[in-house]
């Protein structure tokens, strides 16, 4: 017998859904993480700055830098060097083909359909997620994009999240955030926000559920299953 899934009673009152971007909007992209993580270990170690390992590798940058820099200007001159350095290696990642989550244009297209406001918040930068947007002709669906660049805590701070609620007009209750890490559910969660996980990218469904998601689906596309009906069924 399939079984009967009840919403939550937050799904019944979603005005808004923020999205992640790499491995939930897009397929991971070929992008050297570790070669962009050695070369931010060599730029801070040339500046006498050892970055500790704690938390996401963009949260241990602005730790590490409040810390050690010495005046606002000064932390805001040096994070920028560093994110430039990551952003370099992302922009690298263009020149291979970069491939949209499987349907994800047609769960836009639904979105905007049922009069959703959408966004993305993503630890990638400005430039690449705009480059990319433009290159798989998805730009268009977002209203708005917050990106490292536009917050001083990336995730799982929930800063980027509170700001497009901010932007749109919306409460965070009435929100629903779709990622693919575990870091992407805690933020949803700290913001209040309705918090569903994907397998299009790097988590686990055990990781994700662990971190607090309430659904896990294998991509974007199968979260129209609970944000158009009121019950729906699957098999188990």
């Amino acid at each position: 017998m399939p079984a009967i899934i009840r919403l939550p009673d937050s799904l019944k009152l979603i005005k808004a859904i923020i999205l992640d971007f790499d491995g939930t909007v897009i397929n991971p992209p070929k992008i050297d993480w570790s070669g962009m993580k050695r070369a931010v270990y060599e730029f801070l170690r040339k500046m006498g700055i050892v970055l500790e390992r704690r938390s996401s590798f963009l949260v241990d940058i602005t730790s590490c830098l409040l810390r050690t820099c010495s005046s606002q200007s000064e932390f805001f001159r040096v994070r920028k060097s560093v994110y430039d350095i990551i952003t370099k290696f992302e922009m690298k990642g263009i020149k291979y083909p970069i491939t949209p989550t499987k349907n994800v244009s047609h769960f836009l297209k639904t979105i905007k359909k049922m009069s959703l406001k959408t966004a993305i918040f993503s630890s990638n930068s400005r430039e690449f997620i705009n480059k990319v947007l433009e290159k798989i002709s998805l730009i268009q669906y977002f209203d708005i994009i917050v990106s490292r660049d536009d917050v001083l805590w990336p995730k799982p701070d929930p800063e980027g999240i509170l700001k497009i609620c901010k932007v749109l007009n919306v409460n965070p209750n009435n929100c629903v955030v779709i990622g693919d890490l575990p870091y992407d559910i805690i933020a949803a969660r700290k913001a209040g926000c309705v918090p569903i996980g994907v397998l299009s990218g790097h988590g686990t469904k055990e990781e994700l559920l662990k971190a607090g998601a309430i659904f896990v689906f294998p991509r974007v596309q199968d979260v129209l299953s609970v944000l158009l009906p009121l019950d729906i069924s699957c098999e188990n």
